[in-house]
């Protein structure tokens, strides 16, 4: 059996790669426009941020940032995976800058419908000590007594004695301590979320 192979020369050749869209091809192939907006220099000035020749506005590359926060193009070019300027650089104009660094900001935290209101500190400082400030108050399973674990590290450890205490109320012996529910505690039973067990989680 023959087979008829036929290639494309490389000059030839898509110059985009494969998963590029449409409308990406097309914000690239125009050397003047921004190739999230497609929108030129009258949207706002166009910058290249990165060593690609794609040119971008500061304000959409930060919206971009921002939707993909927790994932690598937050801050890594999706084309050339070079470090982009930081979210709170593309986003916080120039004369806010001086009063974001004096204010104090607070973050709403959102748990099954409940809204807690936290002070944070932007940055990889600001995540430590936010992990750092939350602490579980679980009931030891061998003693049932009262233990506060600190920090977003003990997690596990806090999961594990609250399914070891609602077992043992299950099986109708002593699970521990008992603690007072509080809104977060109240909507997690509501909610089928294992309200029996001897865990909470408090934000100090």
């Amino acid at each position: 059996m023959s087979h008829n192979i036929q290639c494309q020369s490389p000059s030839a050749a898509a110059p985009f790669p494969l998963s590029t869209s449409t409308r990406e091809r097309q914000a690239m192939s125009t050397g003047d426009c921004c190739w999230i907006c497609l929108l030129g220099p009258e949207a706002g000035e166009l910058e290249r941020p990165c060593p690609c020749p794609r040119f971008v506005h500061r304000t959409c590359l930060g919206r971009w940032q921002l939707q993909s926060a927790g994932r690598s193009e937050e801050s890594k070019c999706r084309f050339c995976a070079s470090a982009l300027p930081s979210l709170e650089e593309q986003l916080c104009p120039q004369r806010l800058r001086p009063v974001a660094e004096k204010v104090v900001p607070y973050m709403a935290v959102v748990y099954q419908g409940q809204h807690y209101k936290i002070p944070v500190k932007p940055g990889v400082e600001g995540m430590a000590e936010f992990r750092a400030r939350v602490s579980f108050e679980c009931a030891a399973p061998t003693s049932g007594e009262k233990l506060t674990l600190k920090g977003m590290n003990c997690f596990n450890a806090a999961a594990a004695c609250a399914a070891i205490s609602a077992a043992k109320r299950a099986a109708g012996e002593d699970g521990g301590f008992e603690w007072k529910e509080h809104p977060l505690a109240a909507t997690t039973a509501a909610g089928g979320g294992g309200g029996s067990g001897s865990s909470v989680a408090r934000h100090r």
